[in-house]
C-alpha cells in the first residue's frame, strides 16, 4: 500500500472506529434506558437487581462446583420427601410477623368471599415455572373450599423482570381484565388460570387471545397494556411482598389474619398446610 493511500484510509478508519464506539455507547445507554422504563424507573431497577442477586446467592452462593450444588440440592430434596423439580412438596421454614391493618386493605381482585377473617396470599410470578406448578395443583382453591365463610384467597403479582422479561406486562394484564369486565374477580382468576395453562412462555398475542376467551374485546385490551395504568399496582404487591411479608422467593404462600394483622407462611405446599396455618392464627 502506497503511503499516500495510507493517508487516504487512516481518517477514514478512524472515523468509522469512532462512530462504532459512538454508536455502543448509545445502544448500551438505551437499552439500559429501557430496562429502568419497564421496571417503573431507575430504583425500582435497582431493587429487584439486589433482590435477584441476594435471592441468588442464597441459593447457590455456598457451591463451588455445579457437582456440589446438585448433591446438596439432591439431598435437600430426599429430607424434603420429594424429587427434584418437585417444588411443590418442599417444606420451608415457617415465618411469623405482623401488619397494620391498614396494609390488609384489599386493592387487587379477591377470589372466594369478601370481608372473611382470613386470606391466603399467593406472591406468585406469571413466567415462573415453580409458580405454574404450584398454582395448577389447586391447593389453594381446594383450601378456599374447605373453608369459605373464613378463608379467601389473593393472588399477589411478584414478577421477577430482571430473569422474566415478559412477567410486568402479563400481571398489568391481569389487571386489565378485571376493570374490562367490570371489576369481575371471577374474570381475573380465569385469566390467572389461563396464562398458567399456556405456559411461561407465553406471548403477548398469547394473553390477548386468553383476554378474548373472557369476553374482552382485543383492542381494548391492547389500549389497557399499552397504557401501563396498572403499573404502580403491580409494584404495591411487589412491595408489600418483599417489605412486609419477607418475600424471598415465588411461589410465596401467606395467611393473613385479617382482624389482628397477624400472618404466617405456608411452611408445606400442601391444603392441609395452608388450613393448619390459618389455625395457628385464630
Amino acid at each position: 500500500m502506497t503511503k499516500e493511500k495510507q493517508n487516504i484510509l487512516m481518517p477514514l478508519i478512524s472515523t468509522m472506529l469512532i462512530f462504532t464506539l459512538v454508536n455502543i455507547g448509545a445502544t448500551y445507554f438505551m437499552l439500559k434506558q429501557n430496562q429502568y422504563d419497564f421496571n417503573g424507573g431507575k430504583e425500582n431497577y435497582e431493587k429487584l437487581s439486589y433482590y435477584n442477586k441476594v435471592q441468588y446467592n442464597q441459593m447457590f452462593g455456598e457451591y463451588k462446583t455445579l457437582e456440589e450444588f446438585k448433591k446438596a440440592l439432591d439431598e435437600r430434596v430426599k429430607n424434603a420427601g420429594g424429587t427434584v423439580g418437585d417444588n411443590n412438596a418442599a417444606t420451608q421454614p415457617q415465618e411469623k410477623g405482623k401488619v397494620s391493618l391498614e396494609e390488609l386493605k384489599v386493592t387487587t381482585p379477591v377470589y372466594g368471599k369478601a370481608g372473611t377473617k382470613f386470606s391466603i396470599y399467593e406472591f406468585s410470578d406469571l413466567e415462573c415455572p415453580y409458580c405454574q406448578q404450584l398454582h395448577q395443583t389447586g391447593i389453594v382453591k381446594d383450601a378456599v373450599s374447605k373453608n369459605g365463610e373464613t378463608l379467601n384467597y389473593v393472588f399477589k403479582n411478584f414478577p421477577l423482570t430482571q430473569i422474566h422479561a415478559g412477567a410486568q406486562m402479563k400481571s398489568e394484564a391481569g389487571l386489565c381484565v378485571f376493570e374490562l369486565t367490570g371489576n369481575n374477580s371471577e374474570s381475573f382468576y380465569k385469566y390467572i388460570d389461563g396464562v398458567f395453562a399456556a405456559g411461561t412462555r407465553a406471548s403477548k398475542d398469547d394473553i390477548l387471545k386468553i383476554a378474548e376467551s373472557i369476553g374482552v374485546q382485543k383492542d381494548k385490551m391492547e389500549e389497557c397494556i399499552n397504557s401501563g395504568k396498572n403499573k404502580a399496582t403491580v409494584e404495591k404487591d411487589l412491595n408489600q411482598g418483599m417489605q412486609h411479608f419477607g418475600v424471598g422467593g415465588t411461589p410465596t404462600l401467606i395467611v393473613v389474619n385479617n382482624e389482628t394483622g397477624d400472618w404466617a407462611k405456608v411452611p408445606q405446599r400442601t391444603s392441609d398446610s395452608i388450613i393448619a396455618t390459618m389455625d395457628s392464627l385464630k
